[in-house]
């Protein structure tokens, strides 16, 4: 998906870091979120934010289902703009809370892979809602700005 994504859009397939074989074996399916764009999270003054609509995107009828935490962090990152610290704290808090550390090899892969998904999925729908086309290449553009 990520290279077939990547060469539509791109013109070339993304470069993945890693075997992904060699990864593969170290991923622990979780039910993940899998939406973690910026509008799915509510802003509580002082407190820190809450993940809204996290239930079942995991059964979702995509093809990224359960995944390894790792693509959640991947998706915080990507959709909140993390800075480098902000990056280094969600990673520090994410491996305490689920009592293992985020693999950061596998984040690094899954991070194109993750852009390379949305990116997909905003054309698609940029070509099928006129209303809302302009809103989803800005998007496409972002993701496709990232993966350069």
């Amino acid at each position: 998906m990520a290279r077939r994504n990547t060469s539509l859009a791109l013109g070339a397939p993304v470069t993945l870091p890693g075997a992904p074989a060699a990864l593969a074996a170290r991923v622990v399916p979780v039910e993940i979120d899998g939406a973690l764009h910026a509008h799915e999270w509510l802003m509580r003054g002082d407190a820190p934010p809450i993940k809204a609509d996290a239930h079942d995107h995991h059964a979702a009828h995509d093809l990224i289902g359960c995944q390894d935490l790792a693509w959640d962090v991947a998706g915080a990152i990507v959709e909140l703009a993390l800075s480098s610290a902000e990056q280094a704290r969600l990673i520090a808090v994410t491996g305490e809370a689920a009592g293992r550390p985020v693999d950061l090899a596998l984040l690094a892969f899954l991070r194109p892979c993750y852009l390379a998904f949305q990116l997909g999925r905003h054309a698609l729908a940029a070509d099928s809602d006129p209303d809302e086309a302009p809103r989803l290449r800005a998007a496409v553009a972002r993701y496709a700005a990232q993966l350069r």
